[in-house]
């Protein structure tokens, strides 16, 4: 049975996407709640921080190999042509977060950067949990 897109009927495989959710946005709700923790109750240590600004530095390459270099070229060469996209170190920045979440929990910088990092991340889990959303032949096989 084809659909109006020409694509084969698939059913929804709503597990498959609720785990692929809770993978991908697990190390958000890490730094989100340790982000609460923080704000209840002042804490001096700083143990997470270092793998924190290591994401954080790793999801700003990301980022630039995301949105600006594309720009850069096509504002060189004024086309895409002979452009190369370049993947950067996908997932290694949601790693570093997560590991800054578990050592450094409650720790207001270590989960605000972590935050930030997350965001700017765009080769970490919860870009790629957006970025494949509606590939149905990824999430509902």
């Amino acid at each position: 049975m084809t659909g109006e897109l020409g694509h084969e009927f698939m059913r929804v495989n709503y597990a498959r996407r609720l785990l692929g959710a809770a993978i991908c946005f697990g190390p958000v709700v890490l730094i989100v709640v340790s982000l609460i923790v923080a704000a209840s109750r002042l804490n001096r240590e700083f143990a997470g921080l270092g793998l924190a600004v290591g994401g954080f530095l790793i999801g700003l390459l990301n980022a630039y190999l995301s949105f600006a270099r594309p720009q850069l070229y096509f504002w060189r060469h004024r086309s895409m042509d002979g452009y190369r996209f370049v993947s950067g170190v996908p997932a290694i920045g949601t790693l570093f977060v997560t590991m800054s979440g578990v050592w450094g929990f409650g720790e207001l910088p270590t989960a605000a950067i972590g935050l930030i990092a997350l965001a700017l991340d765009t080769g970490g889990l919860p870009w790629f949990l957006i970025a494949t959303w509606r590939a149905r032949d990824l999430w509902d096989l």
